[in-house]
C-alpha cells in the first residue's frame, strides 16, 4: 500500500518522479485504488492512492490536511490489519483521492 500526494502542490518530502519509479517498476502488481469501500489485494501485490493534498508521511505532520491524515493513517491501520488482503478508502474522504 502506497500513498502519492499529486497535489497541488505534490509532495514536498517524497518526490512524486521517485515515487512513480516504484510504480512503474512494480507494474501491474500494484493497482490504483480511487473509489470508496474495500479493494482486494493478494499475496505479491497491493495498490496506491493519490491524494490531492498533503504530505508524506504524515504521521510526523498531522497538521498538513486532517482529512488526509485520517484516510491515509485508516488505510495503512486496515491494510495491516487485514494482513495485506485490503485497501480500504473511506467514502467520507473521497474530497482528498484522485480519481
Amino acid at each position: 500500500m502506497s500513498p502519492q500526494i499529486v497535489g497541488p502542490p505534490p509532495d514536498q518530502v517524497v518526490p512524486n518522479s521517485s515515487t512513480q519509479r516504484m510504480l512503474d517498476a512494480a507494474g501491474t502488481m500494484l493497482q490504483k485504488v480511487s473509489t470508496p469501500g474495500a479493494h482486494p489485494t493478494s499475496a505479491g501485490s497491493g495498490g496506491y492512492v493519490n491524494f490531492t493534498a498533503g504530505v508524506a508521511w504524515l504521521g510526523d505532520r498531522p497538521t498538513s490536511n486532517a482529512t488526509v491524515t485520517r484516510e491515509i493513517q485508516s488505510e495503512v491501520v486496515q491494510f495491516a490489519a487485514s494482513n495485506g488482503a485490503f485497501i480500504v478508502i473511506n467514502p467520507a474522504n473521497l474530497a482528498v483521492i484522485q480519481p
